[in-house]
């Protein structure tokens, strides 16, 4: 019997335990789906950001950090034009930058961007061509150590006839302003030229521009598509000049289908690498006539933008081989929102 009275003491005393100790588990369970509801809110809102800085500016909230990183050294160079003032400015650096690939990414109207971000369309515009032409400015001095194609750009038609003569493309039959993209058979950025009048043959852009000085191995080769005929400026630096051949017969030998085959194989990542930098749409429509100077630096930007961010054009087992030879040849729609 005693041994009984025992047993219902010690379950007495461990109902008590048990009661004492289911307060602090409610409480401890409450505590837990309470940091799970703001882990969830928080994943949410991180979700969102991420979505948010793809969508607008094309570049995800790392990449868009590491941009903002890389400039802020040299941030107080910038210069906006026509601004009367030196008060401190309504809008962050970095709201400014997001502003900017915004209108790139989406050739959104400048209202739009000032009324998203509380400015007035001339403070937008200001911001605008200030960061085109620091950005631009900036990657230009970068040390980026060759395929070359030139990609043309329709813009509004001069009403003055001498002008309108030196722009018109006859391979695009319109007004066009023509940038040259030069890689490295690696898929790395080596010059992103200015922007020249569309009339310019490919050979008098690529003469102008210097890229071929860049060139310190003397054995290397410039692949071209076959409209470039460079094959003496090449010579002249002491380079070769590979590029598709020409048909004069009936049709192609099996020499030249080979040769066309193997430059067509590697040309395919310089159209690759303009394509990346047209996922930006502000360089899919047509240039306002009295903005043309800014198109030059927004070229530069997306493509130094691409080539500092994304992933290389070249096949993958190419890319780990191009680290060891670039460093031993010292490689280095309207657009009426801007009237």
């Amino acid at each position: 019997m005693k041994e009984i009275d025992d047993l219902l003491e010690q379950l007495r005393s461990k109902t008590n335990e048990v009661n004492q100790l289911s307060d602090p588990v409610k409480t401890l369970k409450m505590q837990n789906e309470t940091y799970q509801s703001q882990l969830q809110k928080f994943a949410h809102t991180t979700e969102k950001t991420t979505f948010s800085y793809k969508c607008l500016t094309g570049l995800c909230v790392e990449n868009f950090d590491c941009l903002f990183a890389c400039v802020d050294p040299y941030i107080s160079a910038i210069i906006y034009p026509n601004c009367k003032t030196h008060q401190q400015r309504k809008l962050t650096k970095r709201t400014e930058l997001m502003c900017f690939m915004t209108i790139c990414r989406h050739t959104l109207h400048l209202g739009i961007t000032g009324y998203m971000s509380g400015t007035s369309v001339s403070t937008q515009s200001r911001i605008f061509t200030a960061w085109a032409v620091f950005l631009s400015t900036l990657f230009d001095q970068l040390d980026l150590m060759l395929l070359g194609d030139c990609t043309e750009n329709w813009i509004a038609s001069p009403e003055n006839f001498d002008i309108s003569n030196a722009t018109f493309s006859s391979y695009k039959n319109h007004d066009t302003g023509k940038t040259g993209i030069w890689i490295t058979l690696y898929g790395s950025l080596v010059m992103c030229t200015d922007t020249y009048a569309g009339s310019i043959s490919d050979n008098d852009l690529t003469a102008d521009c210097g890229v071929l000085d860049m060139i310190q191995d003397e054995r290397a080769t410039a692949l071209t598509d076959k409209r470039f005929g460079i094959e003496d400026l090449c010579h002249a630096k002491g380079l070769s000049h590979n590029h598709p051949p020409m048909k004069f017969e009936a049709q192609f030998e099996e020499t030249d289908i080979a040769k066309k085959f193997d430059v067509a194989t590697l040309r395919i990542y310089n159209e690759n690498y303009i394509g990346r930098m047209r996922d930006w749409s502000i360089l899919n429509t047509c240039w306002p006539k009295n903005r043309i100077d800014i198109l030059r630096c927004v070229y530069k930007v997306l493509a130094n933008i691409v080539n500092i961010l994304f992933d290389p054009i070249c096949a993958k087992e190419a890319t780990t081989q191009s680290k060891s030879r670039e460093l031993s040849h010292g490689a280095t729609t309207p657009l009426s929102f801007l009237i």
